[in-house]
Order: C-alpha cells, then sequence, then structure tokens
C-alpha cells in the first residue's frame, strides 16, 4: 500500500493573501484560512473550537488566490503537508509544518478585479524577490530559513 499525504479544509480566510515571485519569476502566495468544528459538550452546550492553518499555493494558482480572494472569504483547500526541519544560529533544532495547496475552490464570490490589483501585482513581482524555490509536483518544497517568520 502506498502512502498518503493530504489534507483537505474548508474555511474563510484571515487576512489579504500575500503574493511574491522567486527570482525565478514563479508566484508564491500565502495565506491562512480558519476552520470552525461545532460541536455539542456533555452538558448539552454547543462549543465551538476554531483552527488556524497557514496554506502556501504556487504558479498560477498563487496568482488567481492574491487576484481574487480577500479576508472572509469561503474557500476550500486540498493539498499535501510537509515538514521543514532548520537548526537556528544558536543549534536549536526547529520545526514547521507546511500546508501545499494542489486545488482551491472559491466557494463564497470572488471579488471583482480590479485595475489597481494589477498594478499591485506587477509592483509585487518586481519588488518582492524571495528565496524560495520549487522542485516538481510532489517533492518537497525549500524556503530560505531566514525567511521563516520565527
Amino acid at each position: 500500500m502506498s502512502d498518503i499525504n493530504g489534507f483537505f479544509f474548508i474555511g474563510n480566510l484571515g487576512a489579504d493573501p500575500e503574493l511574491q515571485y522567486t527570482d525565478g519569476g514563479t508566484a508564491v502566495c500565502r495565506f491562512s484560512i480558519a476552520n470552525t468544528r461545532h460541536r455539542v459538550d456533555k452538558e448539552g452546550q454547543r462549543t465551538e473550537k476554531t483552527s488556524w492553518f497557514n496554506i502556501t499555493a504556487w504558479g498560477r494558482q498563487a496568482e488567481n488566490v492574491a487576484k481574487y480572494l480577500e479576508k472572509g472569504s469561503k474557500i476550500g483547500v486540498k493539498g499535501w503537508v510537509e515538514q521543514n526541519i532548520w537548526e537556528d544560529k544558536t543549534g536549536k533544532r526547529n520545526y514547521s509544518i507546511n500546508f501545499i495547496s494542489e486545488n482551491i475552490q472559491f466557494i463564497s464570490k470572488p471579488r471583482e478585479n480590479r485595475q489597481s490589483d494589477k498594478q499591485s501585482q506587477k509592483n509585487s513581482r518586481q519588488d518582492s524577490k524571495i528565496k524560495v524555490t520549487r522542485q516538481s509536483y510532489g517533492e518537497n518544497t525549500g524556503t530560505d530559513v531566514d525567511q521563516i517568520p520565527f
């Protein structure tokens, strides 16, 4: 039996997506979604717990997310999970879990594409080159450890 590595979330964007480009010109979009689970506790009270997931989209999909989605947009995301391990300057070993999108479904109506969005993306492409590499589908995606926010 082969290994399985995947996730499927439905939730709402917690902030506007952040679009950047690699030195090679590949679009990379990072965003977070909130996924709320509802249940009834032992006393019969309805409770909810919200979990936040950081998602990374690549290529044309990344550009579409940045172009049409905004804080509060409801989406479905399917993809695979990767783990990054690195050592900081003190030698401490660090771990992060990354959710890489494979397919994104817009559930709420996408925002209108505005001319300012196009200009913003053009400026972003020129001003926000980052050290990110993408290998072929299914292989690990590497990031410059200096770009990790913690």
